[in-house]
């Protein structure tokens, strides 16, 4: 996804670019179905976020979990935590809790 051409910074199963080729684009909608609702987005520093959960608008509050996939090359930015069990009951923030070199499971609640 950081390496397509095409530029796509978020995907779910109902929204893939037209500007991908037709097996690239397919590729991508049989990737997606593994999770119902699961939306995926890169950023500009090369890191990748899988939203498994979450609910709320753009101006918030909102919330999303999921894992994210994190270069070398980027900084994590939030509050690394040895669990997340209870992050709801956290103040708003984004919360990491490291899984493996570049893997962390994330919790992100804005207000």
């Amino acid at each position: 996804m950081i390496e397509d051409p095409a530029g796509v910074p978020l995907l779910d199963e109902t929204n893939v670019s037209n500007r991908l080729g037709t097996p690239l684009r397919d590729e991508y909608k049989s990737l997606l179905k593994i999770w119902p609702g699961l939306l995926v987005g890169a950023d500009y520093d090369g890191s990748v976020r899988f939203i498994f959960a979450g609910t709320g608008v753009a101006i918030g509050p909102d919330w999303a979990k999921g894992i994210e996939f994190i270069p070398d090359t980027a900084r994590a930015i939030g509050t690394q935590r040895d669990a997340l069990d209870d992050a709801a009951k956290l103040p708003a923030d984004l919360y990491l809790r490291k899984l493996e070199p570049q893997w962390f499971l994330f919790f992100q609640r804005d207000e």
